[in-house]
């Protein structure tokens, strides 16, 4: 990640309006870093990104000063998938993602990897990284991928970082790929992050496994589960098992200074981003 100097922190914002709109949603809340969608999360189809819209949503990012933007790749992608008819509509549903990233001139995509039901981790690793591999051959330029930890351990992969870094050493060109650390996915997984000393052991790890200068972005999440439940539910900052030491831990972090926070915390309406928002000021400040 470029040193920017600036604390960048948003949220993954919704396109139910459109790019634009949600650019612009961004610029009410004062934030400089997002997250979005580019299609229907939860279906395989898309309609292609309309490049007038593109270059639309570029030029209200510049204006709104969001310095960061990653996108997240739909929920149905399962690159670790020993089903080869799944895996190759995963493989080229992400190619096709990595496309409309570059599009939007998002800084990165985001992605789960999956799970490997019935088969040994080994497996699922090298599976993943030969999806990732071959979604790179069919989109020859996009963002940096970055593989998203995940709260579950087996058959999920993704759940250690030592997974990403097994991944991430069989992928071809390794300038194409990094990582993205969900804060209440370590946390369900068992890494605790309530203390310096459980948080410096996490650190410890990304950087021995994959190396610090991977690590590109941070969901930034607390969570209703507890420590090594295996479980994933996001809740607002603050308020939940990781609480507010565990919230300013992450902040105050000198390893983590430069990279943008993208919370995905509940939303019922705008004035829960405001409050969190607050929330985060307050812990980076005050806690």
């Amino acid at each position: 990640m470029k040193k920017t100097g600036t604390f960048l922190v948003g949220f993954h914002v919704p396109i139910a309006g459109g790019f634009v709109a949600a650019a612009s949603y961004a610029s009410s809340l004062k934030i400089n870093a997002m997250q979005i969608f580019s299609k229907n999360p939860r279906g395989w189809s898309s309609k292609p990104v309309d490049k007038a819209e593109a270059i639309e949503f570029r030029a209200q990012r510049k204006k709104a000063g969001i310095k960061f933007v990653m996108i997240h790749t739909c929920y149905l992608l399962n690159l670790a998938s020993q089903d080869e008819e799944l895996r190759k509509k995963s493989v080229k549903a992400l190619a096709a993602e990595l496309e409309r990233a570059e599009l939007l001139g998002a800084d990165c995509l985001n992605t789960h990897v999956g799970s490997c039901k019935g088969c040994p981790p080994e497996d699922g690793i090298k599976t993943v990284a030969r999806s990732v591999n071959e979604a790179f051959k069919l989109c020859v330029k996009s963002p940096v991928l970055v593989l998203e930890n995940t709260s579950r351990l087996r058959p999920s992969i993704g759940g250690s970082f030592r997974d990403l870094g097994a991944v991430i050493n069989l992928v071809e060109d390794k300038s194409r790929i990094g990582i993205c650390l969900d804060t209440a996915h370590a946390f369900g997984a068992g890494y605790d992050v309530r203390s310096a000393a459980g948080l410096n052991s996490l650190l410890k790890e990304i950087d021995s496994e994959i190396g610090l200068a991977k690590l590109r972005a941070i969901h930034f999440n607390d969570s209703k589960a507890v420590l090594g439940s295996g479980i994933d539910r996001h809740e607002h900052l603050g308020r939940g098992e990781i609480g507010k030491a565990g919230v300013s831990l992450l902040l105050k972090n000198p390893k983590l200074k430069d990279l943008p926070f993208i919370m995905e915390t509940p939303r019922s309406s705008p004035e829960d981003d405001r409050k969190n928002i607050a929330t985060v000021l307050k812990l980076r400040v005050f806690a």
